[in-house]
């Protein structure tokens, strides 16, 4: 199975684009790092994964998930390929829609 890394400078360049994420004022779980969070969609959509077969290192495979659907919801995936932020040919290759 395919890993994805991003590096540090296209995260900072994609992350401007995510929603806003406040912490819950009801305390509960922290959120996972987001950057982490893409690697792991990375690593379901690049090696055409169920989502139940995400390996542990990226985080909870229903809150994975759910990030997907509401980034894919928002328009995050449509917004970075319209500015050209996943254009290396390694993610060019990944469909996200």
């Amino acid at each position: 199975m395919k890993h994805f890394t991003i590096s540090d400078e296209l995260w900072t360049r994609l992350a401007c684009h995510l929603p806003n994420y406040q912490p819950s004022t009801k305390g509960g779980r922290p959120r996972l790092d987001l950057k982490k969070v893409f690697e792991g969609i990375l690593c379901v959509k690049g090696n055409r994964i169920p989502w139940r077969e995400i390996p542990q290192e990226y985080g909870s495979k229903t809150a994975l998930n759910d990030y997907y659907c509401e980034w894919k919801k928002t328009d995050v995936f449509k917004t970075w390929q319209q500015e050209g932020l996943l254009s290396t040919p390694e993610l060019i290759a990944i469909n996200l829609a």
